[in-house]
């Protein structure tokens, strides 16, 4: 539980599920090419959130989803 000034905040664990992925670009580009790669995921975007079935979260090579593919 977490209090603020106005409002007692609680978190709901219990239909919480988040899977991780891991982003692989084929041909590779190097790891220090964090633009590149935004621009691929933003690129792309609507195809990931079809293959993954909704939304997603992409930070680095790290993909994060709320459903299992």
């Amino acid at each position: 539980s977490i209090n603020t000034n106005h409002f007692p905040l609680t978190f709901d664990t219990s239909r919480a599920h988040v899977h991780q992925y891991h982003l692989k670009i084929l041909p590779e580009i190097p790891e220090d090419s964090r633009d590149h790669r935004k621009k691929i995921v933003e690129g792309c975007s609507g195809a990931m959130k079809e293959a993954l079935g909704g939304d997603f979260y992409a930070r680095g090579a790290g993909v994060f989803a709320a459903n299992k593919v």
